[in-house]
């Protein structure tokens, strides 16, 4: 079951609906897409959970989350959010997002981010209609994808748990 971890992930329990609630999916559906990342998953304090690797890079690295085919219709939601914690041994920013589906540039999503300390877990909300705060919409309907990201120009690996991706009444 390859992507089982990523099931699980999606599906879990908690008191807003999780996006696995409103997209189905089995063994071979859904993906993740990484850039200058690796990822594994893992069962993580019982938890299953994604452990994702970003390399030292010049560039933007991502992991990705994506229905297998076409997009998500999360218009009756307000927004979406993940748990993440960082494993490292340094601070790091990382970023997130929820991206239109066939739309590219600056327009294509809405973000945030937030500062994570060594060994500290956050939950990052994005809310739809807003990038960073101010407000941008984007074409909830159809989103693509949901990614972590982290910055260009870091000195060494760095490693993030990510769990509960949900989405949001």
């Amino acid at each position: 079951m390859k992507h089982a971890a990523l099931l699980c992930l999606l599906l879990a329990l908690t008191a807003f609906p999780a996006i696995g609630d409103i997209v189905e999916f089995s063994d071979g559906e859904g993906a993740i897409k990484t850039r200058d990342a690796s990822y594994t998953e893992e069962k993580i304090e019982g938890e299953d959970a994604v452990k994702a690797q970003f390399e030292p890079t010049e560039l933007w690295s991502f992991v990705r989350f994506a229905p297998a085919a076409g997009s998500w219709d999360l218009s009756k939601y307000t927004g979406v959010s993940i748990e993440i914690t960082n494993t490292g041994s340094m601070e790091l920013k990382p970023g997130f997002r929820a991206d239109e589906a066939g739309k590219v540039g600056k327009d294509a999503w809405n973000a945030t981010h937030a500062s994570v300390a060594p060994g500290e877990t956050k939950t990052l909300f994005v809310k739809f209609g807003m990038d960073y705060n101010k407000p941008k919409e984007i074409d909830t309907t159809k989103i693509g994808a949901i990614q972590v990201f982290l910055g260009k120009n870091r000195a060494e690996a760095s490693t993030l748990i990510l769990r509960h991706i949900k989405a949001l009444e």
